[in-house]
């Protein structure tokens, strides 16, 4: 059980390091925080039950270091992200500064696309050997990470040197988790002792 929450911590922070930033704008932008938490907390559910949806639907792949092969994904996008310059959170942020309404639903909506396709990556491997009940351990440590994310992030908001170190170092971190992660999958489910065998 310890290992399923470590798992799931490391994931929740590993995808959630860049969403911070955003958070916080979200934050310091509205101040209607009872609305943010509850639009982060539907988007974070909506992804955490899509991934485990698409881990039980390939968990029917009979080669378990095949599904190592979903390590990969994870080490991608920690590279990619080293090398490639994505203004998608400067959208993001555009989006956040030019509007009030709903901001649940905002606030929801910006949580999926922002981290939809990243945290589907890196979550499905990890839940697709994770029994029926250690989902349910799964989903309330990412949503207890969820709440603390949102504490760190409206800390965040009133201290403007915090948020200049995330927005200069938190790129490096999240790749480096990212890449960690993937190769960890790899050796988890055989995947690199398949090859070397």
């Amino acid at each position: 059980m310890t290992e399923v929450i470590v798992k799931s911590v490391v994931s929740y922070i590993s995808t959630s390091i860049d969403y911070l930033l955003i958070l916080v704008i979200l934050l310091a932008t509205y101040k209607n925080y009872k609305k943010i938490l509850i639009g982060d907390l539907a988007g974070t559910t909506v992804l955490i039950l899509s991934s485990m949806l698409i881990a039980r639907i390939l968990g029917f792949v009979p080669q378990e270091w095949i599904l190592g092969l979903l390590g990969l994904i994870p080490i991608y996008i920690g590279v990619r992200q080293l090398f490639v310059d994505d203004d998608d959170d400067d959208k993001v942020v555009n989006k956040i500064q030019n509007g009030n309404r709903g901001i649940i639903l905002m606030t929801a909506i910006i949580t999926v696309t922002t981290c939809g396709a990243d945290n589907i990556a890196i979550y499905v491997p990890i839940l697709i050997d994770v029994s029926n009940q250690q989902l349910v351990i799964v989903y309330i440590t990412m949503i207890i990470m969820c709440l603390a994310f949102f504490v760190i992030g409206l800390l965040i908001s009133k201290n403007k040197y915090i948020q200049n170190l995330i927005e200069r170092s938190g790129k490096y971190l999240t790749s480096a988790i990212y890449i960690i992660l993937g190769i960890y999958i790899l050796f988890e489910n055989g995947t690199i002792a398949h090859f070397i065998n």
